[in-house]
């Protein structure tokens, strides 16, 4: 759009150089498109249901609804950028269909030998975030149960010397992390486990965003009021 809500909602995001932002907004196709500028679109795989209402309040982008039963998810390419060895955040909106089984959000995660970085939701339906550095894996676990059928601003963030989980812009976990994340080989993956394809997503994603930098909790908290505050900016952007 080019009115001053969807201009603010980008600026927010855009403002923290995103190595990759996925709006997840397509109407159709199978090409994920990037909108950090860098041009690392992605892919859609076994057709995940497009043009689905989105999270953002007042928003006509819209997102991408994932059904694990049809192993969707979505990758983009592995690259130099996304392999990220030091300071990381991982953001994304995200609706559970169902409860009780692990799901992958964001990740690029290589199992053997452990590398890479990770955000899922657990069995227990609560948030999980992680570093890998090739010798083992730093797990950082919440504990707020997430609830099916509700939009959540999630985000994990990485600094080299701790680690911190966010639901709405509020710290649900945090602990030292010294684990910087080793360069693995595999994709970026949306909505599936990073080294297999694995523990699919079950349900809506949004606004997925991936940066080489700790983004503090005033920068989360105005990416998710972007979100929540995009229909008032809408009516502001017509009277002003």
């Amino acid at each position: 759009g080019s009115n001053s809500a969807y201009k603010s909602l980008d600026a927010e995001v855009a403002a923290d150089s995103p190595l990759v932002y996925d709006r997840l907004g397509e109407p159709s196709g199978t090409t994920l498109q990037d909108s950090s500028g860098n041009g690392r679109n992605g892919t859609y795989t076994n057709a995940p249901t497009l043009a689905q209402t989105g999270a953002l309040a007042g928003d006509i982008d819209t997102a991408a609804l994932f059904a694990a039963a049809s192993s969707q998810y979505a990758s983009v390419p592995d690259d130099a950028g996304l392999s990220i060895t030091g300071a990381l955040t991982l953001e994304a909106w995200v609706k559970l269909a169902n409860l009780g089984t692990q799901r992958s959000i964001i990740e690029k995660f290589d199992a053997g030998p452990l590398a890479g970085y990770y955000l899922r939701v657990t069995a227990a339906n609560v948030l999980e975030g992680a570093t890998a550095d090739g010798a083992g894996t730093t797990v950082l676990t919440g504990t707020t149960a997430l609830v099916a059928g509700t939009w959540y601003h999630v985000a994990y963030v990485f600094d080299g010397a701790n680690h911190w989980l966010y639901i709405d812009a509020v710290q649900e976990a945090t602990a030292a992390n010294t684990r910087n994340p080793t360069d693995g080989a595999g994709t970026l993956k949306i909505g599936a486990r990073g080294n297999d394809a694995g523990t699919p997503m079950n349900g809506t994603l949004d606004e997925v965003a991936v940066y080489a930098s700790a983004l503090s909790q005033t920068r989360i908290a105005a990416h998710r009021n972007a979100g929540i505050n995009t229909l008032y900016g809408i009516f502001q952007g017509y009277i002003t």
